[in-house]
C-alpha cells in the first residue's frame, strides 16, 4: 500500500493493518519515488487523501505508477471515498470516524 506519510502509516498500523505500507514522501519526486516502486513492486494499493491536495496527489501518483507499468489500484481507495462521504477528509481522522460510527451505532441500537 502506497501512502503519503509516516503518521498515515502510523493510523494504518493502530486500525490492524499489516503488511508492507510505502510512504511517498521521501523527499524525491512523485516520478522518482514511483521509479523507485517500479523496480520492487508490480502491483500497488493506493491510500491518499480525500481532500483536494490528497485527490490532485492521487492523480499524479496514478498516471505515474502506470506509466512504469505499475497497476496502481485505487478501488480500496474509492470504495472508502464512497462511503466516508465527507465524514472525514484525510487518513489521519480515519480513527476518529470509525469511533463516531461505533457511538452513533450504539446510540440507535440502545
Amino acid at each position: 500500500m502506497l501512502v503519503e506519510g509516516k503518521r498515515d502509516v502510523a493510523v494504518l498500523r493502530i486500525l490492524g493493518l499489516e503488511g508492507e505500507i510505502i510512504v511517498l514522501n521521501r523527499g524525491k519526486s512523485i516520478v522518482e519515488r514511483c521509479d523507485g516502486i517500479a523496480q520492487i513492486h508490480e502491483h500497488v494499493l493506493l491510500l491518499t487523501d480525500w481532500d483536494y491536495k490528497g485527490e490532485e496527489l492521487h492523480e499524479r501518483i496514478v498516471r505515474a505508477l502506470r506509466s512504469t507499468g505499475v497497476r496502481a489500484d485505487d478501488f480500496f481507495w474509492n470504495e472508502l471515498r464512497r462511503l466516508i462521504g465527507g465524514g472525514t477528509r484525510t487518513v489521519e481522522d480515519l480513527p476518529g470516524f470509525i469511533t463516531d460510527l461505533r457511538e452513533q451505532a450504539a446510540r440507535r441500537a440502545g
